[in-house]
């Protein structure tokens, strides 16, 4: 991605890698071939070289070549992942998933938005996830950061300090 930077063409190598992405989901042959140790890696980058030369960016085919050459395919959903990642940041943006109990209205969501933006100082993607289960409140997620405003959260610390708290009887007994 960063050499997609220099040359001026991260878009187009996004738009390749999440081709890959789609062909390496997708066609199970593809993957399974491409996982597979018994198969020679020189084996592996000859059939990418006659399939995708000319026919994509060098830059993705390249890495794509060097990837298969280390045995790190097993690696490409992470790598696609990260490749998302890195174009958002080049661009100034960043995903942002929120957990709700129930569905959120457009103003609340207006508003989770306008204040992500202050703080991040970007442009923000809010992904609602609805999880009845967390009872209320909010759980904000980005990349491994996790914001934790849900009720169902804050119950279970209180009653982690009701158990680890002696009162009472228990005291006097214990003592």
């Amino acid at each position: 991605m960063e050499l997609a930077v220099k040359a001026d063409r991260l878009r187009p190598v996004l738009e390749e890698m999440r081709v890959l992405r789609g062909l390496f989901k997708d066609i199970r042959d593809f993957r399974t071939f491409l996982e597979t140790p018994s198969i020679d890696h020189r084996a592996k980058r000859d059939v990418l070289e006659r399939s995708f030369r000319g026919r994509m960016d060098d830059l993705v085919l390249d890495f794509f070549q060097i990837v298969v050459a280390k045995g790190r395919q097993f690696l490409f959903p992470e790598i696609f992942e990260e490749c998302e990642y890195l174009y958002d940041r080049e661009v100034g943006r960043i995903h942002v998933e929120a957990v709700t109990a129930a569905p959120l209205d457009e103003n609340l969501r207006a508003q989770i938005v306008e204040s992500l933006i202050q703080r991040a100082h970007r442009e923000v993607i809010l992904v609602s996830k609805v999880r009845p289960e967390i009872l209320g409140g909010l759980v904000l997620r980005f990349r491994d950061l996790v914001f934790d405003g849900s009720v169902q959260t804050a119950l279970e610390k209180i009653a982690r300090q009701m158990e680890s708290t002696k009162i009472g009887s228990e005291f006097i007994h214990e003592n």
